[in-house]
């Protein structure tokens, strides 16, 4: 996941072929879906998922 590694979301959209702002509408869903506010708190989830799975 770019977002969770910290990529920018300026990177992420040129890697994706599509606009900043898209990049940023999604971040946000994604991060409001997940209930969580700070990019550290979705980190944090992602190592914690990454712990659990076999």
């Amino acid at each position: 996941m770019k977002v969770a590694a910290g990529e920018m979301n300026k990177s992420i959209a040129i890697d994706l072929e599509i606009s900043e702002r898209t990049v940023e509408v999604h971040r946000s869903q994604v991060m409001k879906k997940l209930k969580v506010r700070t990019l550290a708190q979705l980190v944090n989830l992602k190592l914690q998922s990454e712990l659990t799975q076999p």
